[in-house]
């Protein structure tokens, strides 16, 4: 059974910020931290001048491993606002096994002698730094022209399964004899299989292990004079080939110019904004308007279900409750996001919830079992039994959020658009649309299929999208919970004057007429959720039925696509031996990516995917492991597929 990454909380010495107890060393020369670190790694690999040649929209890509106390990403970020062009980016990969707190964070920046740009990138890392939740935390910084991937786990692990290049390398972890699991020879292999062609590394050591372990992995090293009178420390280039994993798509730095996006629903808008604020130009075509078809719930909770075994599909979750908050932290409006954490009852589970809270291992201001005394007073109403209280989460109003998440100046949407052909030619799309005022043509080198169900219509490699008809019920309730509640079914809090609940689930239907036998259903399946039936059929107010799309495995479809007829001979042994890998990497289409499928988890997986696909097409390294891509990737149906020899 896999299991899920247990990270532990760093213990500071109360006697001085800079030490850890965990390993009885420093983070770095209490004597001259900032002169060491400009010396080691911004000076040490030559970061201005590779700054200063960055051409326009270009990015580089920077890892470390033991992002400790910020200190090196921070100084790396003031060299890049100074010297790096207009338009330039940089994105920050690092890892961290032993993650401080915020308010050991802030003990120790309040100690560094930091200049006002890198005091103001320190707070706002600080606001928005991460709870203990294994995964990667991405946050961005001016203007998202500076991206920082936090992983937060066991570094060997991490960079193993990174998808995309680093074109340098800080290592920086405690003393190799202090600490051996971050300068082990794994370690070393695992950011050669990452490495573009001729990375360097820096770091402040000299130890014979790290020379030996790095040359053994592909490195050229050499010793040049340490710091502050230190004798010798490390330098190195990776001198192997940049290694393409099979499945995965090739990335460029360089990213497009524009990009057009069919479907201006939640995986539009998310996509749509990731580009527009990284300064690319977005066309969005909706059929009909923003946010009316399934993302047009009135109410929706953002909430997960996992497994307690350590899933693609649960860990994608975990990653997008770690991440909502700072991924809408930039929207102008939050009036649509209410942030009060949820409720999922045990009912006959109460075993099942205990495994899987022994499982995840995470801290009591992320997950708590409580019990149903507990539960009914933090939920303001007498609840049917106790459960897991998640604190990240809670709920929106999902066609709120899309019109935040549209309102930006790179974007437009062109409502009432209607894809009626579509053909590609080269690495050029053609589209013919129906307008309300007539057909017109519009051509792409990028083009994103967010349209739902609809996404298959023009894919080369046909997915197997599968419709579920849902209806949401509208109750009259001007108070109700103060947190949404889930089990059988969902309820979220009243908005002052009406809550929802729901949902009914009806795969393969396309059925849009409302059942007044499934308001019925509603009510009776969220009144078990309490001790005494709250709700009856005069307190309905309305309801709504959607479509929603998903997939057989019940994971979305995200990623850049590929072509069948290119696929299928390479492949072919697949349908005699389900572990085979062919030798070289498999083209993909250009151009051409795809988000669907999200199902009915799509406000909490919507952000994390949709991020996902905008790294694909920006060139940077991807903020889902590899084992995560794979599994919702959307050729994933059509290798099962030769794998049962169909």
């Amino acid at each position: 059974m896999k299991t899920y990454a247990r990270i532990k909380q760093a213990s500071l010495d109360p006697e001085c910020a800079f030490r850890t107890l965990d390993f009885e060393d420093h983070y770095f020369s209490i004597i001259d931290p900032i002169g060491e670190r400009q010396s080691v790694f911004i000076e040490g690999l030559d970061l201005p001048n590779r700054f200063r040649k960055l051409g326009p929209n270009e990015l580089i890509r920077i890892g470390e491993t033991g992002f400790g106390t910020g200190l090196t990403f921070l100084l790396a970020a003031h060299c890049f606002i100074q010297t790096a062009p207009k338009g330039a980016r940089m994105q920050w990969i690092s890892s961290e096994y032993y993650p401080l707190n915020r308010s050991d964070l802030t003990r120790i920046h309040s100690q560094l002698p930091l200049n006002p740009v890198e005091a103001s990138i320190a707070e706002k890392l600080r606001a928005y730094w991460p709870a203990l939740i294994p995964g990667c935390h991405r946050r961005s910084f001016q203007q998202h022209r500076i991206l920082l991937d936090l992983h937060f786990g066991d570094a060997t692990d991490i960079f193993k399964h990174i998808v995309g290049s680093i074109d340098a390398w800080c290592l920086d972890g405690f003393a190799p004899s202090r600490n051996q699991a971050l300068w082990s020879p794994q370690l070393f292999h695992s950011i050669a299989s990452c490495s573009s062609e001729n990375a360097p590394v820096s770091t402040y050591t000299s130890a014979r292990s790290v020379k030996d372990g790095l040359s053994e992995a592909g490195f050229k090293v050499w010793k040049i004079e340490g710091f502050a009178g230190k004798r010798e420390r490390i330098v190195a280039i990776y001198q192997g080939k940049k290694n393409e994993r099979i499945f995965a798509p090739k990335q460029s730095s360089i990213p497009p110019e524009h990009v057009t996006i069919i479907g201006a629903g939640l995986a539009g808008a998310w996509v749509a904004n990731g580009l527009a604020v990284r300064g690319i130009k977005v066309n969005v075509y909706e059929k009909q308007t923003a946010g009316s078809g399934a993302s047009g719930n009135p109410q929706a909770i953002t909430y997960a279900k996992l497994s307690i075994e350590a899933t693609p599909s649960s860990l994608l979750q975990l990653q997008g409750l770690a991440n909502f908050s700072a991924a809408i932290s930039h929207l102008k409006s939050l009036q649509f996001w209410h942030s009060q954490g949820f409720l999922i009852l045990e009912g006959k589970k109460s075993e099942h919830q205990r495994k899987l809270l022994e499982s995840l291992s995470l801290p009591n201001n992320v997950l708590t079992q409580i019990s149903c005394s507990d539960a009914s007073d933090l939920a303001g109403n007498r609840l049917a039994s106790g459960g897991l209280h998640f604190q990240p989460g809670g709920w929106m109003n999902p066609r709120m959020c899309i019109n935040q998440l549209l309102k930006h100046s790179n974007i437009t949407v062109r409502a009432y658009h209607k894809i009626e052909a579509y053909r590609q030619v080269d690495q050029m799309h053609y589209l013919e649309i129906g307008t309300p005022l007539g057909n017109l043509v519009d051509y792409t080198n990028v083009i994103v299929w967010a349209n739902a169900l609809e996404s298959n219509r023009h894919a080369a490699m046909s997915i197997p999208l599968v419709a579920v008809r849902g209806q949401i019920t509208n109750i009259r309730a001007n108070q109700t919970t103060h947190l949404p509640i889930c089990g059988g079914a969902y309820l979220a809090p009243s908005d002052g004057e009406q809550a929802t609940c729901g949902a009914t689930y009806e795969p393969k239907s396309h059925d849009m007429t409302p059942r007044d036998t499934d308001n019925l259903e509603n009510i009776a399946r969220v009144n078990q959720l309490f001790a005494d039936p709250q709700f009856n059929a005069t307190q309905i107010s309305g309801q709504r039925v959607s479509i929603r799309t998903a997939t057989p495995d019940y994971a979305p479809a995200a990623g850049q696509m590929a072509d069948a007829s290119h696929w299928s001979t390479p492949l072919d042994r697949l349908r005699k031996d389900a572990k085979f890998i062919p030798p070289e990497p498999l083209p993909f289409i250009p151009g051409s990516y795809m988000l669907t499928g999200l199902g009915s988890r799509g406000t909490l997986t919507a952000p994390v995917t949709a991020e996902m696909v905008v790294s694909e097409i920006m060139g940077e390294t991807l903020n889902l492991p590899d084992t995560v891509r794979s599994a919702i990737s959307p050729d994933r149906f059509f290798r099962r597929a030769l794998v049962r020899g169909n």
